[in-house]
């Protein structure tokens, strides 16, 4: 059920909204550019939130690369906790800065690193300004790896596994793109094997129409 905060939330200007639970900076000149029903915030990415809820463990050093407005890298921090870290790769300079103002409002800056660049592929980036590019090979390997790369997926996967980045588990958000198009969770799954992961877990839900009506999350541990 919406609750009363969530009403409001979408007709009152407060300086922030909570997203799955994470307080984002509401942007300048009014609405949050996600989806807009009130109810559908707290599941904000769940599939790809719960992925890294499981994944993420004390002390691990955690790399996003597509770290979006930061929901996800105050996720991974609080997972990884005091003794872990995270670095989020996001290639717009205005979306940077707005994961960089969430995850400070969220107490856990000092554990974050959010850079502006591209890491191999670019995917669909919103917003302008973006990043220099930056090799998979000159990010220092994480315990673990968040791809968010809407559109790169397989790309991304196929230059891991050429790189010498050897993380123990990988998580890879997949979506249709707008309009369904380019939505084949097999080729993923094949992409991540091949990279020398086993498949140990799929979250998949329902999202909204225009972000192309369903997502999936995959988990891969190595395997060899």
């Amino acid at each position: 059920m919406t609750s009363v905060r969530g009403l409001l939330e979408e007709v009152v200007p407060w300086p922030t909204v909570r997203f799955a639970g994470v307080r984002v900076p509401r942007p300048p000149g009014g609405r949050v550019p996600w989806p807009t029903v009130a109810d559908s915030k707290s599941h904000y990415e769940a599939a790809l939130l719960d992925a890294i809820r499981e994944t993420v463990s004390i002390g691990d050093d955690v790399v996003i690369a597509g770290g979006g407005y930061g929901v996800s890298s105050v996720v991974a921090a609080n997972q990884a906790g005091h003794s872990g870290t995270v670095t989020c790769f996001e290639a717009a300079r205005d979306v940077a800065e707005r994961a960089e103002e969430t995850v400070t409002l969220n107490g856990v800056s000092h554990r974050v690193n959010v850079r502006n660049r591209v890491v191999e592929t670019e995917g669909l980036t919103r917003g302008e300004d973006v990043g220099g590019p930056i090799r998979l090979d000159r990010v220092d390997s994480p315990d673990v790896l968040v791809v968010d790369v809407d559109g790169a997926e397989l790309d991304f996967v196929r230059a891991l596994s050429s790189s010498r980045l050897s993380p123990r588990a990988v998580v890879v958000e997949h979506h249709a793109l707008p309009g369904g198009s380019d939505y084949n969770p097999g080729r993923v799954v094949s992409a991540v094997e091949e990279a020398g992961y086993q498949i140990v877990a799929v979250h998949t839900r329902k999202i909204p129409p225009r972000f192309g009506g369903q997502e999936t999350v995959l988990i891969g541990r190595q395997s060899r």
